[in-house]
């Protein structure tokens, strides 16, 4: 389910549009989800495996973009979004991410529309 979500000033209550629902994203429950704006992805836990979609091509399935292929038996992940503005005025994002792998960590850093290893 895709949701726009209204808080404007002078509204009494904030207002909810369903904007979009996908009802075969996934065989397996969706354990965590996580979005990096930024970079139009959504990043999911099914299956025990991290997968990245895009969601700016939403209205046709969020497709995949990638798999993180070392993430198999995953039980959770957190992710660090570092915002910064160079001195042209532009912003970039860095993202991390941390995958708990049966009783190890790993870690991952967003690049060229993929997570590579540190």
């Amino acid at each position: 389910l895709m949701y726009l979500i209204n808080n404007g000033p002078g509204l009494p209550e904030p207002t909810v549009q369903l904007l979009r629902s996908n009802k075969y994203f996934s065989k397996k429950p969706i354990v965590q989800l996580a979005v990096v704006p930024e970079y139009s992805i959504l990043i999911a836990l099914t299956d025990n495996i991290i997968s990245v979609h895009d969601i700016d091509l939403a209205v046709t399935n969020f497709p995949l973009i990638s798999q993180v292929e070392r993430s198999k038996g995953t039980s959770l992940f957190a992710l660090d979004v570092t915002r910064t503005h160079t001195l042209t005025g532009e912003s970039a994002a860095a993202v991390r991410m941390v995958v708990s792998v049966r009783r190890k960590l790993q870690f991952y850093y967003w690049k060229n529309r993929k997570f590579l290893e540190l």
